[in-house]
């Protein structure tokens, strides 16, 4: 019959092995990025599917409506202030003065370096595809706060750091805040870069991983030690 410590490092050990597994799944974490005096862009794709009709007021290309069922894409390259975008946990989008390359409605492309003055849909919040990315320039340097899934990267100090937060999207729990004219961002997002480097998850699988290691060394010492005395 097993100890009750090995079968505790025996739980342990399963659990770490399936720790990497757990982590995967979690495919995007909670950020919230609020800067002073610092320049930022935003660039990528947004896809979505409209599930309550709305409107799209383009500067150049007036007024596009768009029904149920439709799939509306855009795509952004370095749009900079003052755009906003909002897209509630309700799905509810809500766009201003935003600057984009190019809108696409289901696959047809409806204007080309344009500026959404004022949209407003609901879309399907599980069915959005964002590869949108936030990148916040080194120069110039100012107040930053950065916290990404609870952790936080940056403690609201003048900081010059070169930030990019990947995989900006919305989820059923969490809504897409974002102000490029006031430099705040609240959503959720796949990747955090600061000055090129990874930000790692902080998961509370990952403390458990973290403090389990010495209990698992000192079960692997303690099991050794039988062995050699067997």
């Amino acid at each position: 019959m097993l100890s009750p410590r090995i079968t505790v490092l025996t739980l342990l050990l399963t659990a770490l092995t399936l720790l990497p597994a757990m982590v995967v799944a979690q495919a995007s974490s909670s950020v919230l990025l609020n800067t002073s005096w610092r320049n930022w862009t935003v660039s990528g794709q947004l896809q979505v599917k409209v599930i309550q009709g709305g409107s799209i007021d383009l500067s150049s290309s007036g007024v596009i409506y768009v029904k149920e069922g439709d799939t509306v894409v855009f795509n952004i390259n370095d749009a900079n202030g003052p755009g906003k975008m909002w897209i509630g946990s309700d799905g509810y989008l809500d766009i201003k003065r935003l600057w984009v390359d190019s809108i696409y409605v289901n696959g047809m492309l409806v204007t080309t370096r344009d500026m959404v003055l004022k949209a407003g849909f609901r879309v399907d919040v599980n069915a959005i595809s964002s590869s949108l990315s936030i990148h916040v320039q080194p120069s110039p340097s100012g107040w930053t706060y950065l916290v990404f899934n609870g952790a936080t990267i940056i403690n609201g100090v003048v900081d010059g750091s070169d930030i990019v937060v990947a995989g900006v999207s919305a989820s059923s729990s969490k809504a897409l805040n974002l102000d490029l004219n006031t430099e705040y961002l609240d959503a959720v997002a796949s990747a955090v870069y600061v000055n090129g480097s990874e930000v790692p998850e902080v998961t509370p699988l990952s403390v458990l991983a973290l403090s389990a290691l010495p209990v698992i060394a000192a079960g692997t010492s303690m099991l050794a030690g039988r062995r050699s005395r067997a």
